[in-house]
């Protein structure tokens, strides 16, 4: 699924960059060549959003979270289309369409970080990183719809955005450091000899004097 993703991805981009060189060719960016490209744009931004998030829901992964952002690109796509063919659209669609896009990127960004799993002590992170995206959706799309002008509130909600800025960076580095955590072997890999529970990134064997190492992966 991961390589028809990237194919899928790539010819989308592809697409795109081929209609925006084509308009600008021609030499003229009227009403209708813009409401073409930026219709382009938009597919190309919703589609990658949702494909994001398709692995997510093969793997049954952060629940019911993926397939909600996946329906709200679709939300988010046929407001904003429909806004773009048309004379725009009201105050209430404005919010309903931004309100669709905040939870697809929101449920992207909690999957791509669900996709780095982290072991030992610090699984918290990897647990928190995701809840702290869903805190700051709600919080923003408490703005959205309610208009909070509270300082207490937003203060929070950088607060909110601190934390998760953080999370973000250090789940993949935790990731990386547990993957290459030391695990012991009882039996070399090449005959098959004991070795009494041997750990290390550099192991001999003293039976066949073969040299490996050896790590946890995901």
């Amino acid at each position: 699924m991961k390589a028809s993703l990237t194919r899928a991805a790539i010819i989308l981009i592809a697409i795109n960059a081929a209609l925006a060189v084509v308009i600008l060719a021609l030499g003229r960016m009227g009403q209708t060549e813009g409401r073409i490209l930026g219709t382009s744009m938009l597919a190309t931004t919703t589609a990658l959003l949702a494909m994001v998030q398709l692995p997510a829901v093969r793997d049954r992964r952060i629940g019911m979270l993926p397939i909600v952002g996946i329906a709200a690109c679709g939300i988010g796509f046929v407001i904003v289309t429909a806004g773009i063919w048309t004379e725009g659209f009201s105050e209430f669609w404005g919010r309903v369409a931004g309100s669709a896009y905040i939870v697809a990127v929101a449920g992207a960004v909690a999957v791509i970080l669900t996709s780095w799993p982290i072991r030992g002590k610090a699984k918290w992170v990897g647990t928190a990183a995701p809840i702290l995206v869903m805190i700051a959706a709600v919080m923003i799309l408490g703005g959205i719809w309610f208009e909070f002008d509270s300082e207490a509130y937003w203060r929070s909600f950088g607060v909110v955005a601190v934390l998760l800025a953080a999370a973000g960076l250090a789940v993949p580095i935790l990731h990386r450091g547990s993957v290459t955590e030391e695990v012991a072997v009882e039996y070399c890999p090449f005959c098959g000899s004991g070795l009494d529970k041997a750990t290390g990134t550099s192991i001999t064997c003293e039976s066949c004097s073969q040299r490996f190492s050896v790590s946890a992966a995901n």
